[in-house]
């Protein structure tokens, strides 16, 4: 219990950093959503009420991510894949 109180301490603390660097809209960086994925991973949404993120901005910045286009080499087998023991 208290650590879930903790945490959505420093989430507001966090979010009160986000809101004094920035003058207009929030820009969050990389580390602020790594931040509020894994505390939304943790706390229950009805804490999320007064949070700068909603769960709808966590699916939309998931679906984000997923759509971004990965490089794969054409040539699977250089990309790390199983070797064979012959090949080793």
């Amino acid at each position: 219990m208290w650590s879930l109180l903790y945490l959505e301490i420093l989430i507001l603390h966090h979010q009160l950093r986000v809101l004094q660097r920035t003058a207009g809209r929030p820009k969050l960086r990389v580390i602020d959503r790594i931040l509020f994925a894994a505390a939304s991973r943790v706390l229950p949404r009805n804490r999320w009420v007064a949070f700068l993120v909603t769960p709808a901005t966590l699916l939309r910045w998931h679906r984000e991510l997923v759509a971004q286009e990965v490089d794969l080499p054409p040539d699977r087998s250089s990309w790390g894949g199983h070797r064979s023991i012959d090949s080793i």
